[in-house]
């Protein structure tokens, strides 16, 4: 009897640290793939934003975005950022985000977090 328990007792150890090897195989793969999309967020973020359609930078005013790219087709504001959205043509599209009335960054991408 005690030898079935012994069995089975090394069995469930067995299941438990695969199980255990899995979760933290996915905890460092999750941590690893966090870790590179700040980094590349971070090197996105730039000083200077050059457009077909002139140089913006970092800091401009919407004044002066507007003197660059003209009035935006849409706006949106959401919590603290405000997004101009820019539509050249099928393909070309450019997003311009504020915070307190000064570009912050600019993607032709929209981000899905705001």
């Amino acid at each position: 009897m005690k030898i079935k328990k012994a069995k089975k007792m090394r069995k469930m150890n067995k299941k438990q640290l695969i199980l255990a090897c899995l979760i933290s195989s996915i905890l460092a793969l999750s941590h690893t793939l966090n870790s590179k999309l700040y980094a590349e967020e971070k090197s996105a973020v730039s000083t200077d934003f050059t457009t077909p359609y002139g140089n913006i930078q970092k800091g401009s005013t919407q004044k002066q975005v507007k003197q660059i790219l003209g009035e935006p087709k849409y706006s949106k504001a959401n919590k603290d950022i405000d997004v101009w959205y820019y539509y050249f043509n099928e393909n070309s599209r450019l997003f311009v985000y504020f915070r307190d009335g000064k570009v912050i960054d600019v993607s032709n991408a929209e981000y899905e977090k705001i």
